[in-house]
């Protein structure tokens, strides 16, 4: 229990250092979170509409045209379309989702080692394998099924991430768990 803690804590403050440089130092992830000069313009015109906070998809029917069945795809072909994330109020403060962003970190690193603890012959080798097979199971269901559907931007990014911190914790991982096995 104790090798699983010292992982989980290793492991998660390597995660999360990589996220801070990935989305906030190297900036990995500006294709996702461009800056336009219309933005003051474009939230003011957004604001009257009153939107609860939440994401939408615009460019789409109904749910009442969907359940009806009378509505036509070539209606919305070859027409703008967006996606947009919509919050009334901007909340500054970074102090929670910090603590949340490196305690779900130090969870995931611990749930990785207790996987890692259970192969048969756990090496640096077997570490890294596992490690980018994790990353790239979470990359392949989450980030690109997004991009799948929506283009999303930055999916490169979200590759990099997939690989390059999970190599390193899968190294980690594995030289730990093999001294371990003994």
């Amino acid at each position: 229990m104790k090798r699983l803690l010292i992982f989980a804590l290793v492991g998660g403050v390597t995660l999360w250092f990589w996220q801070f440089l990935s989305y906030a130092i190297v900036n990995l992830h500006e294709p996702a979170s461009r800056y336009t000069p219309m933005q003051d313009e474009i939230l003011a015109a957004l604001a009257p509409f009153a939107l609860e906070p939440g994401q939408y998809y615009l460019g789409q029917p109904s749910p009442e045209e969907v359940a009806s069945g009378g509505w036509d795809a070539s209606k919305y072909q070859g027409k703008p379309w967006a996606v947009l994330h919509w919050e009334p109020l901007k909340d500054s403060n970074m102090v929670m989702p910090i603590v949340r962003s490196i305690l779900i970190c130090i969870l995931t690193a611990g749930l990785f080692y207790a996987l890692m603890r259970r192969l048969r012959n756990p090496s640096p080798l077997n570490g890294v394998t596992a490690g980018v097979g994790v990353g790239l199971i979470g990359y392949f269901f989450i980030p690109y099924s997004d991009f799948i559907w929506y283009e999303t931007p930055g999916i490169v990014a979200h590759l990099i991430d997939a690989v390059v911190p999970w190599s390193l914790v899968g190294l980690l991982a594995g030289r730990m768990a093999e001294r371990e096995h003994g």
